[in-house]
């Protein structure tokens, strides 16, 4: 759709800021590289157990623990006794590595079991 609206298409790949591949408005799309278009938040696995993608449990440390994939290499941001402090962390590191406009951890927050948790954490 992006090419239509440029009369050529456009080096990269076309992206949907809202997720919604049907929503094809000009002010929805937006050139991307495939790195970039990687880090759209998708449905957390079944097996998430935080609620967040990038924060998991480590029973091993006894933390949670906080991590970026950028470029296919894991970036790690931490281990946290504290979740909530995971979750800033995990926030901070989108901001470091410039993924934080594609809404990673934003789109995490709407998980229907974590969402009362979130509630006051300001993205």
């Amino acid at each position: 759709m992006l090419g239509l609206y440029y009369q050529e298409w456009p080096k990269g790949y076309i992206d949907h800021i809202d997720g919604n591949t049907f929503n094809n408005r000009k002010s929805n799309l937006r050139v991307v590289t495939q790195s970039e278009n990687k880090h759209n938040p998708q449905k957390l696995y079944k097996n998430n157990t935080s609620g967040a993608h990038g924060i998991y449990y480590s029973t091993a440390r006894d933390n949670w623990v906080v991590r970026l994939r950028i470029n296919g290499l894991d970036v790690y941001g931490g281990s946290y006794e504290n979740y909530e402090d995971a979750i800033e962390a995990r926030k901070q590191l989108e901001v470091k590595h410039g993924v934080d406009k594609y809404s990673i951890l934003t789109k995490s927050l709407n998980h229907d079991n974590h969402i009362s948790i979130f509630q006051n954490i300001s993205l």
